[in-house]
């Protein structure tokens, strides 16, 4: 299973859609648009505050497995078991 994760390196290379910016002859920003405003931005550029606040939300023990929870694959494998139909995040 994990021989088919997409590779981590190449992340960095895939085309997100960002917002057309139109500027004026000084290079003013007069517009942007967009469906989606996407802004790439490096894991760097990434406050400490902003990862810690994510990592309590979705997982508090992420710094124990480093996001490969037995733990949590065994509950999930549970409920599969027991509600063949139910989804988790």
């Amino acid at each position: 299973m994990l021989q088919d994760l997409p590779d981590v390196s190449k992340i960095k290379d895939m085309v997100f859609s960002q917002a057309t910016i139109i500027t004026d002859k000084n290079g003013e920003e007069l517009y942007k648009l967009f469906e989606e405003n996407r802004q790439y931005i490096d894991f760097s550029g990434i406050s400490t505050n902003m990862v810690n606040a994510i990592i309590a939300i979705e997982d508090q023990r992420y710094r124990e497995h480093n996001g490969l929870d037995p733990m949590g694959l065994v509950r999930a494998g549970i409920t599969k078991l027991i509600n063949p139909g139910s989804r988790m995040g």
